[in-house]
C-alpha cells in the first residue's frame, strides 16, 4: 500500500558543519588510556590513531602519568590543552562524571521502519519516557504501523517512496527540534542505563556522534552462540575514537546518537549499503570526534536463516568498493610500514630468515628516525617494532577478509601458499576466539569465523569487479615511519 505524505526532498550537498576550533577539553573527566597505546617512559607515548610517537614535556609526562593512574583533568589551561591534543589523537578516552549528563529531554528518538510491526511495538514499549518519531518507509501495511504508533502516542512520519533506512533517518532528523538525535533500528533491544554513558560524551563540544556496543542475541546453536560473541556489528569491548585507520574504524547505525545540527541530510541516499560507515568517515574528515562507548550495550538479533546469515556477510563485503570510490586510501584494506608487512609475509610463507632481515631493516630505519628524539634510539626502535608486531593477528584476519579468494586459489597449486593460508587463518581466528571470551569451543568458533571472513571476502571481490574499483584491494604502505611528534608546548603546537 503506498504511503501518503511527502518525503523531505533530497539535497545535492552532503557537506557537514565544522565543530569549530580545538577548544581546551573541559575539566573534571578521568581517562582510559587507549588499549593500543603504550607509555615507554621518559615522556614517550606510542599509539593513537594514526599510530605515532609523541614526546611529552616533563610537565606533560607528569600529567599523563597521573591520568593513566586515574587522576582527573584539572582546570589548568596547559593540562586542558594537552588533554585535548591526546584525546583528539585517540591516545586518551575521557570518562565524564554523572553530574554533567544532559537531560533525556534533550534527545529525540528516530526509528526508521518498513514493516516489522511487532518489533516496533516492542521497541516503543521501552521508550515511553522519550520523545519519539517513527518514519515509515512505505510498509506493506502502513495502517498497522499507524495503529501501533497511535497506541504508544508517538509521532508517525510517512514517506511517499521507499528510500531505505538512510533516507528514512534523514527524513526523521529533519523533524527533530532537540539538540540531540538518536537513531534506533526497530529490531534493537535496549538494556537498562543504555543512554547516560552516551550522553556524557557530548560534554566535549567536538564530539559529533557516539554509539553503544551492539551485541547479538544469545541462542542455543553454535551459530547463534558465535553471533552473540562475534557479531559483525560488535566492534569490541574497549572505548575508542572512530575514524579510518583506527582500531575501530566504523560504527553501525543500529543505534547512533548525534548532534542534530549536523543534519538533516546526514546519510548518502545513493548508497545501497555502508552509508553508516560513510557518515562516520565524513564526520571525521570534517573535524568531528566520533566515539564508541562499550559501557552502553544494545542487543540486536541475528539473521534467522543460514542463507540470510551468509547473505548479510556477503553484502557487507560489497560495500568496500563504493566506500573506496568516495574515500580513497581511507578504505585501504591494509595499512602499515612496508618492511613490517613484507617480514610477516615471509614468516607466513615459511621463510623466517627473510622475515628477520625485514625486521632488521625496519628497526634500522626507525633508529635513524629517532636519533634526534631519544638518547637510546636503538632500544626505542626495537621496542616499537616489537609493539607493532603485536598487531599481527589483526593483520592476518584482514588478509583473509580481503584476499581469501586469491589465497585459496593459490593454495591449490603451491605447498608454500597452503602453509601461508593455514598460518593466516589460525593466527587470526585463534586471536579472535580468545578476545571474544566465547564459551564456544575453539573448533566450532573457528568454523564459523572462517566462513564469516571468507564470505565477506567474496563480497569484496564481487563489489570490486562490479564497480571496477581495484583500489579496494590495494594496501596502503609506507616506506618510512612517521616522524615523531615533538614535545607539547602550548595550544599553538602543531603535528610535524
Amino acid at each position: 500500500m503506498p504511503c501518503v505524505s511527502s518525503t523531505f526532498p533530497a539535497l545535492a550537498s552532503l557537506g557537514l558543519p565544522s565543530p569549530g576550533g580545538p577548544d581546551p577539553l573541559p575539566s573534571g573527566c578521568t581517562f582510559h588510556v587507549d588499549s593500543n597505546t603504550t607509555y615507554l617512559g621518559q615522556g614517550v607515548v606510542a599509539g593513537g590513531s594514526p599510530f605515532r610517537l609523541r614526546q611529552l614535556s616533563d610537565q606533560g609526562a607528569l600529567a599523563f602519568e597521573s591520568w593513566a593512574a586515574g587522576g582527573p583533568l584539572e582546570a589548568a589551561l596547559s593540562q586542558q590543552q594537552l588533554a585535548r591534543r591526546l584525546v583528539d589523537d585517540g591516545v586518551l578516552h575521557p570518562t565524564w562524571p554523572s553530574e554533567v549528563f544532559l537531560d533525556f529531554d534533550d534527545v529525540t528518538v528516530v526509528i526508521p521502519i518498513r514493516d516489522r510491526p511487532e518489533q516496533l511495538n516492542d521497541l516503543l514499549a521501552q521508550l515511553e519516557e522519550f520523545r519519539v518519531i517513527v518514519v515509515d518507509d512505505c510498509s506493506e501495511d502502513v495502517n498497522e504501523i499507524r495503529r501501533i504508533t497511535s497506541l504508544h502516542n508517538v509521532r508517525l512520519v510517512t514517506r511517499d517512496r521507499q528510500g531505505g533506512p538512510g533516507a528514512a533517518r534523514n527524513t526523521g532528523m529533519h523533524e527533530v527540534t532537540t539538540p540531540l538525535t538518536v537513531f534506533i533500528d526497530s529490531d534493537c533491544w535496549l538494556t537498562p542505563e543504555w543512554l547516560p554513558p552516551l550522553l556524557a560524551h557530548f560534554t566535549d563540544p567536538r564530539v559529533g556522534a557516539v554509539a553503544p556496543r551492539i551485541q547479538g542475541s544469545r541462542g542455543a546453536s553454535s551459530r547463534e552462540r558465535f553471533e552473540h560473541d562475534a557479531s559483525p556489528l560488535d566492534v569490541g569491548s574497549s572505548p575508542s575514537l572512530v575514524r579510518p585507520g583506527s582500531p575501530v574504524s566504523f560504527l553501525p547505525s543500529a543505534t547512533l546518537l548525534l548532534r542534530t545540527r549536523l543534519g538533516p541530510m546526514l546519510f548518502d541516499e545513493s548508497l545501497n549499503g555502508g552509508e553508516d560507515v560513510d557518515l562516520v568517515w565524513r564526520l571525521a574528515e570534517s573535524g568531528w570526534l566520533v566515539r564508541f562507548e562499550p559501557s552502553s550495550v544494545v542487543h540486536h538479533p541475528m539473521r534467522g536463516t543460514l542463507h540470510g546469515w551468509f547473505a548479510q556477510r556477503y553484502f557487507y563485503g560489497t560495500t568496500a568498493a563504493p566506500l573506496e570510490q568516495r574515500h580513497g586510501d581511507a578504505a585501504a584494506p591494509l595499512k602499515g610500514p612496508f618492511w613490517n608487512l613484507l617480514g610477516w609475509l615471509f614468516v607466513a610463507l615459511g621463510l623466517p630468515g627473510l622475515g628477520a632481515v625485514c625486521l632488521g631493516v625496519s628497526v634500522e630505519l626507525l633508529r635513524k628516525r629517532l636519533q634526534s628524539f631519544s638518547d637510546s634510539p636503538l632500544r626505542l626502535a626495537w621496542d616499537l617494532s616489537r609493539f607493532s608486531w603485536q598487531h599481527t593477528p589483526a593483520l592476518c584476519r584482514q588478509l583473509v577478509r580481503t584476499y581469501a579468494p586469491l589465497m585459496i586459489l593459490g593454495s591449490l597449486f603451491s605447498r608454500r601458499l597452503r602453509r601461508a593460508l593455514l598460518v593466516t587463518l589460525s593466527v587470526g581466528t585463534l586471536d579472535r576466539w580468545q578476545k571474544s571470551g566465547s564459551d564456544l569451543d575453539v573448533a566450532s568458533f573457528s568454523y564459523w569465523s572462517v566462513l564469516d571472513d571468507v564470505t565477506y571476502a567474496a563480497g569484496v571481490w564481487s563489489g570490486v569487479l562490479k564497480m571496477k574499483r581495484p583500489g579496494a584491494l590495494l594496501p596502503r604502505v609506507t616506506f618510512t615511519w612517521r616522524k615523531p611528534v615533538p614535545p607539547f608546548q602550548n595550544s599553538s603546537s602543531q603535528h610535524t
